[in-house]
């Protein structure tokens, strides 16, 4: 589970294909493409999974994975903080894409931490829901 980033272009827009993504991928020096992520785990266990067509942002401390999805056609990060969305935001950029989250949030330049372009959508996200053994509401 964890929140997710997608670089995708709008509806009714090209897709991203994965030519594009491996050729920007290709001349970026901070960025190298893979085809598995490994990682070791917080309770001294190891996992490694296969992201076929991804790339790791090599700019900090640890690689952060920008994984291509052939089904959505856009670049995933998983919990990503403000330095990586920036990153990519930078990404989105020369990809003529958005950035944008799981509640429909779109994350810019100048809203790095992002914003719901529709008002209402926000207020369907966060509205405040009946918990599950609250039945009668």
């Amino acid at each position: 589970m964890g929140y997710e980033l997608y670089i995708q272009r709008p509806e009714g827009a090209e897709c991203i294909s994965v030519d594009e993504w491996l050729r920007l991928v290709d001349a970026d020096p901070e960025f190298t493409a893979i085809d598995r992520f490994s990682s070791d785990l917080p309770d001294g266990g190891y996992i490694e999974a296969m992201i076929p067509q991804s790339a790791a942002w090599n700019a900090l401390e640890e690689n952060i994975p920008f994984m291509f999805s052939h089904e959505t056609s856009a670049i995933i990060v998983k919990n990503p903080n403000e330095e990586i969305i920036k990153e990519m935001i930078v990404v989105a950029e020369k990809l003529n894409a958005v950035v944008t989250g799981d509640d429909g949030e779109i994350y810019d330049r100048e809203n790095p931490l992002g914003y719901f372009s529709d008002p209402e959508i926000f207020e369907e996200n966060n509205a405040v829901k009946a918990r599950w053994w609250e039945f009668w509401k």
